[in-house]
């Protein structure tokens, strides 16, 4: 799945987030991605703050891709 695994996996560092959550304006469900999460006592946090207290549920979580090398 292009790098995602399931949330299940998520490891103890800094990470990326695929979210799922309901957009009431459209009815239904919908995906968000949140950068540079990490987890604390088990709650997913982005910038802050939890994401499922936010609303959302993690779904999936990817490796922050690396720069490419003329960007280092």
């Amino acid at each position: 799945m292009n790098g995602w695994q399931t949330i299940d996996t998520v490891p103890n560092n800094v990470f990326d987030v695929l979210a799922k959550y309901y957009d009431a304006s459209l009815d239904k469900f919908l995906y968000r991605r949140f950068p540079d999460c990490v987890i604390v006592n088990n709650l997913i946090l982005s910038n802050g703050n939890c994401l499922t207290e936010a609303g959302y549920r993690p779904m999936y979580w990817r490796d922050i891709p690396e720069l490419p090398d003329e960007l280092k």
